[in-house]
């Protein structure tokens, strides 16, 4: 599912923390049926580092622990150290992070973003509330309709629940909230409920392709198996194949955006320019060509949504009064705007309205250079779509430039 949607899905961090979190359950699946304190320990490894990507897999590892203890205790095998075992596993992720943060002396701004940015950005794009469930499971709809309707029919399949599948429906649940509590349909919000749900789809439709001896309705057992025999063969004959035929669909060549930046970049000074450039942008890729050419931004603002907010979110305020001062402390010589806005609607650089200033600065103290606009689309996720344009503006003089009224 994460090829279909499209190359940029790949680094994303639900789809790691995704990969981290099924690791850990089958890690613990083993600690639980050996006993085994080093499993309990990997298991917790893995959780711990997930949670460093996101909080919430906290809510998913504690109540997987509690499964394991319930399992432990009807078998008669102590918990208590191999719950402590995994607890201090758990640990170690997060203590690293905290260790690094101290270490870069980065822990007040983690802590200042936790409590302004995040809960800004949380609040942006949200989509309504089916949109999210039915995007949840878009990839896998057919074979999750036929899931729910072998829950339905099979008595017998909701028996056979193991401890081994109650932990995989921790998993689903815990990533259906996942999708339904960051509420903005993004494709790679999925990955965590889908790594969970397909291992558990797939067990049931084993477990439905065989009734019981003795069945109080045989017609229903029977037509159980057939939609059971169906959605395999559906997910192993058409969906699987159409999924890595699609990887073949995107067209990763096409970097109009970034080498038309780049080489005007290089014209203006390439090596030059470090320290000395800015970005107003989020992912249209003008950081990635500061990235290519190895140039450091001149203030510490990396995504411009930050600045086109409403001026009454701390998160904004906050961030354009530190841009201000960084763009008085040390004047670009190079300014790169793109054209839209992340997570919003506007393109065009109609961004640019949302702050007056930053717009009256560009317009008095800086000279357009270059706009450059595509002329054809790309096509690197389910979607073809259009790049970002870009302006470049050049700074007039030497002289430092003013922001007036930053709110």
């Amino acid at each position: 599912t994460d090829g279909r949607d499209g190359l940029a899905q790949g680094g994303q961090r639900d789809l790691t923390m995704a990969v981290c979190l099924i690791v850990a359950t089958a890690f613990l699946v083993f600690a639980i049926r050996r006993g085994s304190i080093v499993y309990f320990a990997l298991f917790g490894l893995l959780s711990g580092a997930a949670l460093t990507i996101k909080p919430t897999p906290l809510l998913l590892t504690l109540l997987q622990l509690a499964l394991a203890v319930w399992v432990l205790r009807r078998r008669g095998i102590p918990w208590p150290t191999r719950v402590l075992a995994g607890a201090l596993a758990y640990l170690i992720a997060p203590v690293m992070v905290f260790v690094f943060l101290l270490r870069e002396h980065a822990l007040a701004a983690f802590l200042t973003g936790l409590r302004t940015v995040v809960p800004y950005y949380a609040g942006l794009g949200h989509r309504s509330f089916s949109f999210v469930v039915l995007h949840s499971v878009s990839p896998l709809l057919p074979l999750v309709i036929v899931w729910i309707l072998l829950l339905a029919l099979s008595p017998h399949l909701r028996r056979s629940y193991t401890w081994e599948r109650m932990l995989l429906a921790a998993g689903v649940l815990f990533g259906l909230a996942n999708c339904i509590f960051q509420a903005r349909a993004l494709p790679y919000y999925r990955y965590p409920l889908l790594v969970f749900l397909l291992p558990l789809m797939a067990l049931d439709f084993d477990t439905a392709l065989e009734a019981p001896a003795a069945v109080t309705n045989p017609l229903r057992a029977k037509t159980a198996s057939i939609l059971a025999l169906a959605a395999l063969c559906f997910g192993g004959f058409f969906l699987a194949p159409q999924s890595a035929i699609l990887l073949h669909r995107y067209r990763w060549w096409q970097l109009d955006f970034i080498h038309s930046l780049q080489g005007n970049l290089e014209a203006l000074g390439g090596p030059a320019l470090s320290g000395h450039i800015q970005c107003i942008d989020t992912n249209a890729g003008c950081g990635n060509v500061l990235y290519r050419m190895r140039l450091q931004p001149a203030t510490g603002m990396l995504s411009d949504f930050l600045i086109f907010g409403p001026a009454s979110a701390p998160a904004v305020r906050d961030t354009r009064a530190q841009f201000a001062q960084g763009l008085l402390a040390n004047p670009p010589r190079v300014v790169v705007v793109t054209s839209s806005l992340y997570l919003g609607d506007l393109d065009g650089f109609r961004k640019l309205d949302l702050w007056p200033a930053l717009a009256n600065l560009l317009g008095t103290r800086y000279t357009l250079r270059t706009q450059w606009s595509p002329t054809h689309a790309t096509r690197w996720w389910s979607r073809e779509e259009m790049p970002d344009s870009y302006r470049i503006y050049i700074l007039k003089d030497a002289s430092k430039p003013t922001l007036q009224s930053v709110p």
